[in-house]
């Protein structure tokens, strides 16, 4: 069976050298750089029909700039033998039989969320070099300047070290450029053990199985050259150097990379990146590459055609983006989000759509009718586009079921729609949208989160056959909170900042526990003008809106966490984010909360800032029980939400068969 192995990493950081050594062990083979596959592999489905492998073929092919792949078409047998698109690439990459594939292609750190749900079973190598060297190189074999590259390194191996931990676990390693001239042996034994492979003492004679040296890479080739490292000691001048520490400040030590100048950090200012834009645009018209040996208009050339179609794939992914969900995938199933909610990436993994997120805004809340009008657009460019068989929508807005529903009836009719809706959907002033009711209806399934919800529904005209409770999964697979709890006390208030949270009095409840620290995360821009942070309190940090990995961190790593609202009826997403954490809760009094988390939890009135920090010393002092019962609750919720999502799996199925769909059924029943 084919596995996959990918090195990721950022440019002349010695990614060709990397590749060079693990090629040279007999079960791994890796071909060059291949900055559009995960644009190729978008197009299609994980699971292919037998007449579109050589359509992926063909498109694998097409992409193929540097021409890594082999040009010989595959044959029936292996056509046959392809069942899905990793399938076709691991076909077209190898030059001779090998257990690994993948190549090496540095801009895939950037993109590792596609890269796991295209390849989830792969293993992923993040090779580093110190900021200062690959500045240098930029310099001297592109003319481009070194701050910006330097500010770049920093954004981009600063995310795919999170998405690496994040995604990948121990399936992926870090390694450092240095370690590979130190010891290129013990480098080699580490990804051995990366793969489940025996060690190949043929990896430290790499350089025997390779018959050319490649323009601007001095360790390809030929022997590793110890001392190629450092260099920017003398090719830099002090305050050149001072400059880069400081742009790239938090990667240099995450890396283990020590700082000789730089005091403090200091990010690229507007002024910088402007004049570093316009010195790489004309670097690359007039440069080109300094290390070539035959004829610079060539390259030149190849080079700006390669990056007008980076630019294309861009604009392609703005236009229809990717998942956003650990392990989502491309196929004939999707959900459809107009922001983001954790709720969707939970139960992705059951349902086995593809989870996209439309989740920027306009800055401005007057401009929110042109941004429905643009999220419109792409939402219907991509249900067109696409043609997936089974769409979810997740509900409120409004105007997000109007566009599916006119797609169904109009283009798709065959495509079964399936509204989630937040109990918002219901209030104004989103049901109070003309036709809101007829739309819903519409559906092919309405589901709700609990049994308040499902009431309202029906007193509001919704189709009683149409509805299903569904409520939201606990059990999300996420780092755990510690059997122990020391140090300062944490207590995270994941908050949207809406009418119904108790904002002001949390504060309050801080200025009374000075000793607890109190954690308030949320887009902020959403707080412009309701609240005033000017006077918080010392021990209240604001953090605003959160990647996924870093708020599943902070909630698995807290004492405590809030959920409050001030309203009845309202299921909170933070509490069933902190229940599948097993972080224990300080929840607001409602019927439906005491309902539904009636363990591991301390009910506080919402409206009363003594009594948040009345529950929130309550909770503390009796943390070990709470966590106990918190844990037997998640238990019992995802058993639970198993039976009622198979009920769901299995009323899909029947949908999605009846109306023809390509394999929506397979998807929904998985």
């Amino acid at each position: 069976m084919q596995q996959f192995l990918f090195i990721v990493g950022f440019p002349s950081s010695g990614t060709e050298l990397l590749k060079t050594v693990l090629r040279a062990h007999e079960s791994i083979w890796l071909g060059g750089e291949y900055p559009f596959l995960l644009d190729v592999a978008c197009r299609f489905p994980p699971a292919l029909l037998p007449g579109e492998v050589r359509e992926v073929e063909r498109s694998l092919v097409r992409r193929d700039v540097y021409r890594q792949l082999r040009r010989r078409a595959l044959t029936v047998e292996e056509l046959r033998a392809c069942r899905t698109f990793a399938d076709v690439y691991g076909r077209l990459v190898a030059d001779r039989p090998a257990h690994w594939l993948g190549n090496k292609t540095p801009q895939y750190a950037e993109r590792l969320r596609e890269l796991h749900g295209v390849f989830p079973e792969s293993r992923v190598i993040l090779l580093v070099r110190d900021v200062r060297d690959v500045c240098l190189s930029w310099r001297r074999k592109w003319g481009k300047d070194p701050l910006w590259c330097a500010s770049k390194w920093d954004t981009r191996m600063t995310a795919a070290r999170s998405a690496l931990e994040d995604l990948y676990g121990p399936a992926g390693l870090i390694v450092r450029f240095e370690d590979i001239l130190a010891d290129v042996a013990e480098v080699s034994r580490r990804v051995c053990t990366l793969l489940h492979l025996p060690y190949d003492e043929g990896m430290t004679r790499f350089h025997e199985n390779e018959d050319e040296q490649l323009d601007g890479h001095l360790n390809y080739g030929g022997e590793i050259l110890a001392h190629n490292q450092q260099k920017w000691r003398t090719q830099f001048d002090p305050e050149m150097i001072r400059r880069i520490e400081e742009i790239a400040w938090q990667s240099l030590a995450a890396f283990g990379y020590e700082r000789e100048y730089a005091a403090a950090p200091w990010p690229l200012t507007p002024g910088e990146r402007r004049r570093a834009r316009r010195a790489d645009i004309v670097a690359l018209a007039v440069v080109g590459n300094r290390a070539v040996s035959g004829s610079r208009t060539a390259y030149k050339l190849m080079a700006l055609r390669v990056e007008l179609l980076k630019l294309a794939a861009r604009v392609r992914r703005r236009l229809t983006p990717r998942t956003e969900s650990p392990g989502g995938r491309a196929g004939p199933h999707l959900f459809l989000a107009w922001s983001y909610i954790s709720r969707p990436e939970a139960i992705e993994p059951f349902f086995g759509f593809r989870l996209v997120f439309l989740s920027w805004n306009l800055p401005r809340r007057w401009a929110r009718a042109i941004e429905y009008v643009l999220k419109s657009l792409q939402t219907g460019w991509m249900l067109v586009s696409r043609r997936p068989s089974i769409v979810w929508v997740q509900l409120a807005p409004t105007p997000l079921l109007y566009v599916a529903v006119i797609v169904k009836r109009v283009v798709r009719r065959r495509m079964a729609l399936i509204a989630d809706c937040h109990n918002s959907m219901f209030r104004r002033p989103w049901f109070a949208f003309p036709w809101a009711r007829r739309a819903l209806n519409a559906c092919d399934l309405v589901i709700v989160h609990n049994r308040q919800v499902l009431a309202d529904a029906c007193q509001k005209g919704i189709d009683g056959d149409r509805l299903a409770i569904l409520e939201g999964r606990p059990a999300m697979h996420l780092p755990q909170g510690s059997d122990e709890r020391g140090g300062t006390p944490r207590v995270v208030f994941p908050c949207g900042f809406g009418d119904d949270e108790p904002v002001a009095e949390v504060l309050d409840a801080a200025r009374q526990m000075p000793d607890v620290e109190v954690i308030i995360t949320g887009n902020l821009d959403r707080a412009r003008g309701r609240y005033d942070f000017s006077a918080l309190p010392a021990n209240v940090r604001l953090t605003g809106f959160l990647p996924s990995a870093d708020f599943n961190r902070l909630v698995g790593e807290a004492s405590l966490v809030l959920g409050l609202t001030t309203r009845e009826g309202v299921q909170l997403n933070v509490a069933t984010e902190a229940v599948g954490m097993g972080t224990p809760l300080v929840i607001a009094d409602t019927v439906l909360l005491r309902e539904l988390y009636h363990r591991g939890a301390v009910f506080v009135d919402p409206r009363s800032g003594s009594a948040i920090a009345d529950g929130i010393r309550s909770g503390l002092a009796d943390w070990n029980r709470l966590r106990r019962e918190v844990l037997e609750l998640r238990a019992e919720q995802e058993a639970g939400w198993l039976s009622r999502a198979g009920a769901i799996a299995e009323r899909l199925a029947g949908q999605s068969s009846g109306g023809g769909g390509r394999s929506g059924a397979e998807a929904a029943s998985r």
